[in-house]
């Protein structure tokens, strides 16, 4: 398994839970207070793992681990300064309060907008959500096992000459604490995975391509028999489309009308008008 990671400490650190890093919140807030700021911090992992499978058989398995803080900084009369650091050490964190400390001084003295919405925020208290699901209940051989399993499902469809079929499965455990001088302590876990499956083949020499996927909150969501059934409905609808979207002869030049899909129209929208707002 290849494993990559920001710093040496996360990969030997632990996940973040409830009451993970105790020791940074303290220095951060600590730092804060010895320079009059009013912070918001988010402490954050994302612990990832990738199977994929070609044609039945293992292509690769990865992993990854990653971790840090943001900073968001108050001072008394409202100047706002930002940081973060990928490391989850305390004296980082205590190090990334300085800096979004010196960014907030710097807005000020720039003639930016000050704001004090921050501190009119109640505070709370201290909140636990617990994890309902495990993310990783499956062993690596069992989890290679049902992905075959799910390609298989897929044995009758086709989208031409050359047929391939890549799956990956893909494992996110990824938790949050967010911290306010107020008092306020949140802590959440955001656990979920998704299968993919992309078959490929070529008609009339020309290549053409299906994609489909579904997810859920845990490892095994996307690999019960509900959602490999589910998988192989839509890429076979995929496959339908990408049959039919292979024509002998070439758009004609100038600007001819075009008929978009759903999944195309919601994608371009999407781009045009989800990242703008």
């Amino acid at each position: 398994m290849d494993a990559c990671s920001l710093t040496e400490h996360h990969q030997t650190g632990t996940l973040l839970t409830g009451s993970a890093h105790d020791d940074t919140v303290a220095a951060a807030l600590e730092t804060a207070r010895a320079l009059g700021l009013y912070v918001i911090l988010r402490l954050h992992t994302l612990i990832e793992s990738r199977l994929t499978v070609v044609d039945g058989r293992l292509d690769r398995r990865r992993g990854s681990r990653l971790g840090g803080v943001g900073v968001h900084a108050f001072t008394a009369d409202g100047a706002v300064g930002f940081a973060s650091v990928d490391d989850l050490r305390p004296a980082a964190a205590s190090e990334a309060v300085k800096r979004a400390g010196a960014l907030a001084e710097a807005a000020r003295l720039a003639g930016a907008r000050p704001t004090t919405v921050a501190f009119a925020l109640e505070s709370q208290g201290r909140i636990r959500v617990p994890d309902n699901v495990a993310v990783n209940a499956l062993s690596p051989a069992d989890e290679l096992r049902a992905v075959v399993g799910a390609q298989e499902a897929l044995a009758g469809l086709a989208v031409g000459d050359g047929r391939t079929v890549r799956s990956l499965h893909h494992v996110i455990d990824e938790r949050w604490r967010i911290v306010r001088s107020d008092g306020t302590d949140v802590s959440f876990g955001a656990p979920r995975a998704v299968l993919r499956h992309d078959l490929s083949g070529r008609l009339d020499g020309r290549p053409a391509r299906a994609a489909a996927s579904v997810s859920g909150p845990d490892q095994t969501a996307p690999l019960s028999a509900p959602a490999v059934a589910q998988i192989a409905r839509r890429v076979g609808r995929a496959a339908w489309a990408a049959r039919v979207s292979v024509g002998p002869t070439p758009l004609p030049p100038g600007r001819p009308r075009i008929v978009l899909g759903h999944a195309l129209a919601k994608g371009l929208a999407h781009e045009a008008i989800g990242h703008l707002c």
